[in-house]
């Protein structure tokens, strides 16, 4: 089952490789189709009942569906392992919390307790040492040839 293009007035444009399948869609067709995005859709087709078989057959001719499950055929072992794997660490990491929540209560107070010291002591030092500079700046060598009585001395 493939889908092909509808005849399009630009056809020298679309690249043979991209669109090995151009042109008017197929008579008859497996099922019935829509017309979307300059392709022929196959619809699901209500004569084929609702019947969970018959949806499966429907899906299966389609290449990604192959494609998937054939690719879930191949790792589902590997699938399964890593399924494992999370609800086994998960589970260790519930009982870690269970047993040890008080230890983890009182590491974020002692982070935050840390945090609420050393962020205003920090903010002074950049403040201590942003005003040093300033005054270091203002009392260089070059200013003082500035003259109070010129009124150019930014000291004042």
């Amino acid at each position: 089952n493939s889908a092909c293009t509808y005849d399009t007035t630009d056809a020298k444009s679309l690249i043979a490789l991209d669109f090995a399948n151009t042109g008017p869609c197929p008579h008859p067709t497996n099922f019935v189709t829509s017309p979307k995005w300059n392709r022929c859709l196959a619809k699901v087709n209500r004569s084929m009942g609702h019947s969970r078989d018959a949806y499966l057959a429907y899906l299966w001719n389609f290449d990604f569906t192959r494609i998937l499950a054939f690719e879930l055929m191949v790792v589902w072992k590997k699938i399964l392992g890593f399924c494992f794997l999370s609800i086994v660490l998960s589970l260790m990491m519930s009982l870690l919390l269970r047993f040890l929540y008080s230890a983890v209560v009182y590491v974020i107070f002692a982070v935050a307790a840390i945090f609420t010291v050393g962020l205003p002591c920090c903010m002074w030092i950049l403040f201590a040492n942003r005003l040093r500079r300033h005054e270091d700046i203002l009392n260089s060598k070059i200013l003082h040839f500035f003259h109070e009585d010129m009124g150019l001395d930014p000291r004042s």
